[in-house]
């Protein structure tokens, strides 16, 4: 065996050994960007079931701040119809009774001014008809109120889309807990294989460097090393296989990190998604609690106008029986006032017919004592006549009072009235 050969050997291990040594490199950068990344990744993982339980609990919450706000706003709802019902017949009960005063005139003989025609509405106050009135514009308004500050149809198809959005997240991070389980821990076992057999090559071509560089040292000496020169003759032809795998093993390597790599930038870029959730629905929390404050508020302030509008209700329950006995009042005066009338009426005639029987029994006496005076008084002294022949019997002077005088029509409207 020559020295220019083995110098051939040499040379051609040097070229590989440092090959194979960048591959190394290569294969060590890899590996520990691998194990950064994987490091991440169990990091990133851990953060996203736990951000992923804690949604559910979250989620749940929000359901029942949205269930919540919905009952209030239904019963709100339904308190406010309940109350306009209630308001709306007592301003219409109250409107129809004042409809009705305003429906009766009154008699002008009850009256000093006879210019003008009043009714019985004209003699009432319509205080509470007003405050009824103002109420009501209240009333209206807190209903309004109510429809623009929930929006709970809203509240209900948002979160019906964060539990959409969650289930979408879910079902990926469940696939992705799958594949860290299976494929990754695949690549992961492949990976220290692929680096246990690198650093069985690494060591195959490092010895056959060191060999070579041996031959090299022996090819002078005088003993006999063509055993040893063939087996390393045999070597540097296959060096150049080792290598050609040592490039498929680096090359088996770097697929393997790039799907590792792969899945944690997939990993990444859903943890990021779930980051946004877990934003979006926490700002959906913050924005129901003011909802949810804003709509007790209201509630607080309605049972307020509530507690005004059943108080007021009740003064114009009472005012419209008040209204009832005024109305009756009046139609009781004007049937007084003919009984008086037709009391005076029945007095005037008795006097009339007792003036006319005294007239009578009057003049009777009169006639009877001039007769007397006639025949018998002449012959009487003085102190024995007869006195006051010309003086009547008596003197009645007789007042009636003054009663006004009331339309037959005002009379009979009365007792129809009445009657009813």
């Amino acid at each position: 065996m020559n020295k220019s050969t083995i110098q051939q050997w040499v040379n051609d291990a040097t070229t590989t050994l440092s090959q194979a040594q960048s591959i190394g490199n290569n294969a060590n950068t890899y590996l520990n960007n691998t194990k950064s990344i994987l490091s991440q990744n169990n990091i990133v993982l851990n953060n996203s079931n736990f951000i992923l339980d804690s949604s559910i609990q979250l989620l749940n919450l929000l359901k029942l701040i949205t269930n919540s706000i919905e009952l209030k706003q239904d019963d709100l709802e339904n308190d406010i119809q309940l109350l306009e019902n209630e308001l709306n017949n007592n301003i219409s009960f109250l409107n129809n009774e004042f409809k009705k005063l305003s429906h009766i005139k009154i008699d002008s003989n009850l009256l000093h001014d006879t210019t003008t025609t009043p009714t019985l509405y004209d003699f009432i106050s319509n205080n509470i008809q007003d405050s009824l009135s103002i109420l009501q514009q209240k009333l209206t308004h807190a209903t309004h109120k109510t429809q623009i500050s929930t929006q709970t149809k809203k509240l209900t198809t948002t979160l019906s889309n964060f539990n959409d959005s969650f289930n979408n997240l879910d079902s990926i991070f469940n696939k992705i807990n799958d594949e860290n389980s299976t494929l990754i821990s695949n690549l992961i076992h492949e990976n220290n294989l692929i680096e246990s057999d690198i650093a069985i090559s690494l060591e195959s071509i490092t010895n056959h460097y060191d060999q070579c560089n041996k031959a090299l040292g022996l090819i002078d000496s005088n003993e006999d090393h063509q055993d040893f020169f063939k087996v390393l003759e045999n070597d540097s032809i296959e060096v150049f296989e080792v290598l050609n795998d040592l490039n498929g093993l680096f090359d088996d390597l770097k697929e393997n990190c790039n799907k590792i790599n792969g899945f944690y930038q997939n990993l990444k870029g859903n943890y990021d998604k779930l980051i946004n959730f877990i934003k979006d629905i926490t700002q959906f929390q913050i924005e129901l609690e003011k909802k949810l404050e804003l709509i007790e508020s209201i509630i607080w302030d309605f049972k307020e106008l509530e507690n005004d509008i059943k108080t007021k209700c009740k003064e114009s329950e009472i005012f419209i029986q008040y209204i009832n006995q005024y109305t009756q009042a009046y139609y009781k005066l004007i049937l007084e006032i003919n009984r008086q009338n037709q009391s005076q009426t029945y007095i005037n005639n008795i006097i009339m017919e007792t003036q006319k029987k005294l007239k009578n029994l009057q003049n009777d006496d009169y006639q009877k004592k001039q007769e007397f005076n006639r025949e018998y008084n002449k012959f009487l002294p003085l102190e024995l006549r007869l006195q006051g022949i010309d003086k009547p019997l008596y003197d009645l002077q007789f007042e009636l009072q003054d009663i006004m005088k009331l339309s037959e029509s005002s009379v009979l409207n009365a007792r129809q009235k009445l009657e009813k």
